[in-house]
């Protein structure tokens, strides 16, 4: 499949057509709405692309899908969006609650990562607890390469219950059986009774959408990948900014 820019003449006009009916706007975090950063903590909207944000979503149903922790993810969000699902699809979905097996399995996992990490000390590698998952990222790793090829090895030997996703000098331990984003998608979908679909992305992750074959869902990978099954993609992160005014306008909304 060809993956087309979305920003073309004739991909715009399909963008257009979503404003006549019933559509779901939904959105990944990082590297979407907001910038790749360093420290993962302290990742943020621009205060343009807030801006833009709390517009549509005052317009047209919203939904935020991170790999975030439910409780990380919030605050970042500006009031508005319709859905927040956290954790990969584990946390937010609505009629969906917190399995405490899903933690448990979380709690074995890193008896098995926190001693490593021990015994291979690494400032730049660091250990992300999201209750129900986690995540191990090294982008601040001077030895990036040997840092990847060091977690790997230690991934490999997880239990049969750990889904690993590998991401922007970032691994995420997931539950095999858990929901993914792709699931949460077609979960808030449903509940939102629209009749399409739109989301953008930027990661592994976000393959779970892209890989869905449903006419009634766009879906936009921000950074071209001959790899990705996403239908159309953004250059760069700073392009989603338009897309929002883009939504805006097509919405008959002003800046």
């Amino acid at each position: 499949m060809t993956v087309e820019y979305l920003f073309s003449r004739g991909n715009i006009q399909i963008l257009e057509s979503l404003c006549f009916t019933e559509t779901l706007y939904a959105f990944d975090f990082d590297g979407t709405l907001a910038p790749i950063v360093a420290k993962p903590d302290t990742a943020k909207m621009s205060a343009e692309t807030e801006s833009l944000f709390k517009k549509v979503s005052a317009t047209v149903p919203t939904a935020v899908i991170s790999g975030r922790s439910l409780k990380d993810l919030q605050p970042r969000i500006p009031p508005g969006a319709k859905y927040l699902v956290g954790n990969h699809g584990l946390e937010g979905l609505p009629g969906a609650s917190a399995i405490r097996e899903l933690n448990e399995m979380c709690n074995a996992w890193k008896a098995i990562l926190n001693p490593w990490l021990k015994e291979n000390p690494d400032p730049g590698i660091m250990l992300e607890d999201k209750g129900f998952s986690l995540a191990i990222h090294y982008r601040n790793s001077r030895a990036k390469k040997l840092a990847r090829e060091n977690i790997t090895q230690i991934l490999q030997s997880m239990d049969e219950h750990a889904k690993i996703i590998p991401g922007k000098l970032v691994f995420n331990v997931v539950p095999a059986r858990g929901p993914h984003k792709g699931l949460a998608l077609s979960r808030v979908i449903v509940h939102s009774k629209a009749r399409f679909g739109f989301y953008i992305g930027d990661d592994h992750t976000d393959e779970d959408v892209f890989s869905i074959n449903e006419n009634r869902l766009m879906t936009v990978r921000v950074g071209r990948s001959r790899k990705s099954q996403a239908r159309y993609y953004l250059r760069r992160q700073a392009e989603v900014n338009e897309l929002l005014r883009l939504i805006l306008r097509f919405h008959g909304v002003e800046e």
